[in-house]
């Protein structure tokens, strides 16, 4: 019979009283009977009553000298037992409790187990879909069975026990936090058989299937393994479906145009490219990149068997060309370029006295340069002749049409608007 201490009891009851789950396998391993007392009746346990104030008052009372450490104190203990409350007459018994204990009690003992009871803690995990449980900040695998299933797990300083209701269903060697414990026997079939893949052994599978193969495999895993380690096990599995021979010509078809990966390896033997007849043609080695079969310069369209034009040869020709058929007029002597002959532009009226006249050309060049930005910059500007039309005249100058509601208004420099006439 105990008292209901609140760590051991956690409800206590005459017929069914509710134990800590801990205190309760301390009481089984060593093998004694836990019966906790009714709460608030101090007359059914009054010899346990009794002895309490007692032990207070002569073994603690006044000796804090005996106390100094846990080992002292145990030591002291042990001697009082024996040479005090031990020896001393008891009134119910009227003999020696020491005495009594060697001839009744002693013979009756069981010895105590060979290894000590461990401490331990209790907690609830539920099973995660990848078969594992969250145990004091670690995670451990269970049987994959349980799935979604609720554990009660079992926490010592060595290992970690799980528990369905009674039955114990895993144990593991407790790890520290953070850290994953993990036993390929509790996972699917199928997840078992993902970890054992290895990038070793798909390269050694794929070896046995044929050069092409492996080369289509060693490009996989040779950026980023881990990432891409489903790719590769992935190509291999297309053997099973479409043969060693249809795969090899695949991966080959891959390989030579930059892209063996296996939505390129399955979407070639989906449409049967890899019994095409006749040699895949190898790209240029600057083109066989990861991007080669997205990215394409002018090479990728010139026609078959012709180099592929320069774009700044091309743009030098067609300048050639264009100032051929538009020659410019020297400023110096007057004389024209090679080409065609163009005739004289239009005089724009009579001169002074003496009757002189001047053409467009010597026009533009005779008058002061105008503000930049508008129509007439456009005219006088160097290149002014070279705007001339084949018939010789300068091309018309076409004005954006303004509004009708915003005619008669400006702006000012300043910002502020004002009217036409203000302007003027």
């Amino acid at each position: 019979m105990l008292d209901n201490l609140r760590d051991g009891v956690l409800k206590p009851d005459i017929y069914d009283p509710q134990l800590n789950r801990a205190y309760g396998e301390m009481g089984r391993h060593y093998g004694i009977l836990l019966d906790p007392a009714r709460s608030l009746h101090p007359k059914d346990k009054p010899h346990v009553e009794r002895n309490v104030p007692y032990v207070r008052e002569r073994l603690f009372g006044g000796r804090e000298e005996r106390f100094t450490d846990l080992r002292a104190g145990a030591a002291w203990a042990e001697q009082w037992c024996r040479e005090e409350a031990g020896m001393r007459i008891h009134r119910t018994t009227g003999r020696r409790p020491w005495e009594l204990f060697n001839e009744r009690e002693l013979a009756a003992l069981r010895p105590l187990p060979t290894e000590p009871w461990e401490l331990c803690s209790w907690e609830r995990a539920k099973v995660a879909p990848d078969s594992t449980c969250l145990v004091a900040g670690a995670r451990y695998s269970v049987p994959w069975r349980l799935l979604d299933q609720t554990l009660d797990a079992r926490l010592t300083e060595r290992r970690v026990e799980f528990y369905r209701e009674t039955d114990l269903v895993k144990v593991h060697v407790r790890g520290p936090r953070g850290s994953r414990q993990l036993d390929d026997g509790d996972l699917p079939p199928e997840r078992i058989a993902f970890f054992r893949r290895t990038p070793q052994w798909c390269l050694e599978q794929a070896e046995g299937m044929g050069p092409q193969v492996r080369a289509a495999v060693a490009d996989v895993l040779a950026v980023r393994t881990s990432a891409r380690l489903r790719q590769a096990q992935r190509i291999l599995e297309l053997e099973s479906t479409y043969g060693a021979t249809r795969l090899a010509g695949a991966c080959a078809r891959a390989c030579a145009y930059g892209d063996p990966r296996y939505l390129t390896i399955k979407n070639i033997l989906s449409a049967g490219l890899d019994r095409q007849p006749g040699e895949v043609p190898l790209w240029p080695l600057e083109r066989q990149t990861q991007a080669g079969a997205f990215l394409r310069g002018p090479a990728a369209f010139a026609p078959a068997g012709e180099p592929p034009a320069d774009t700044a040869v091309a743009a030098q020709a067609a300048v050639t060309s264009t100032a051929a058929a538009h020659p410019r007029v020297d400023k110096a002597s007057g004389s024209r370029g090679a080409g065609p002959a163009v005739p004289a532009a239009p005089t724009l009226g009579c001169g002074g006295p003496g009757g002189k006249t001047e053409s467009a050309a010597d026009s533009v060049q005779s008058q002061p340069p105008p503000q930049s930005g508008g129509p007439a910059a456009l005219a006088a500007s160097q290149d002014a002749p070279a705007l001339l039309t084949p018939e010789g005249s300068p091309p018309a100058i076409r004005h954006r049409r303004v509004p009708r509601r915003s005619r008669g208004v400006g702006m000012t420099s300043a910002g502020r608007v004002t009217s036409a006439e203000g302007l003027k």
